[in-house]
């Protein structure tokens, strides 16, 4: 089901975005596939709403230990940059709450 993300999720993609470029090469966060759909995120295109929250379902876990390590910039850590191309917290609320 292709669903437009809410504005909070579409902020977060395209910031996430904005930082990879200027982070190392080993400091870089997301695949081909992760970069498009945060690309078709920032822009406000329609995603296919299952595969986002199978992605953001399955990065959870790696995202909150992130947190809990005191890591909450997509700058320091790769598996929230990772987390937040797909939209982040935002896009799982809300598509839960959809599907």
């Amino acid at each position: 089901m292709k669903v437009r993300l809410p504005k909070e999720a579409r902020r977060l993609a395209r910031a996430a975005l904005r930082v990879r470029p200027q982070l190392p090469p080993s400091r870089r966060y997301g695949t081909p596939i992760g970069l498009g759909i945060a690309a078709a995120i920032g822009r406000g295109d329609a995603v296919d709403g299952a595969r986002v929250l199978s992605f953001l379902q399955r990065a959870r876990p790696v995202y909150q230990m992130a947190l809990k390590k005191g890591t909450r910039s997509p700058r320091t850590s790769r598996a929230v940059g990772a987390y937040y191309l797909w939209g982040g917290e935002p896009a799982r609320r809300y598509l839960e709450r959809l599907i």
